[in-house]
């Protein structure tokens, strides 16, 4: 995926850049959800307890292209990651899809 180039400080973020960061944004909101599934019955019974909870949400992007021969996961990634005590941790990774490809139709 070419990467947007960066704006000069005080200006207004191109169309490219507001593309990009949105497809980000979505595929976080995604994983975020999931995770948050998955964990929900200990952060729901960490809730009753303390009636407070700290979630936090780790996010590593990585922009490469894998080499042919490769395996997918040297590809471009989001791995997002949530943390909720000093017990639990559990994380995700999607590929990042390229903006620039059109989805093919599954037959």
């Amino acid at each position: 995926m070419p990467k947007p180039k960066k704006n000069p400080e005080g200006t207004e973020p191109s169309e490219s850049h507001v593309s990009y960061a949105n497809l980000i944004v979505e595929k976080v909101g995604e994983e975020l959800a999931l995770l948050l599934g998955r964990n929900w019955s200990d952060i729901e019974d960490m809730l009753r307890e303390k009636q407070e909870i700290t979630i936090n949400a780790k996010i590593d992007i990585s922009d490469r292209k894998a080499q042919p021969g490769e395996v997918a996961s040297k590809d471009s990634r989001i791995k997002t990651t949530i943390s909720f005590s000093k017990k639990y941790s559990d994380s995700c990774e999607v590929p990042i899809p390229d903006p620039n490809q059109t989805e093919m139709p599954l037959e």
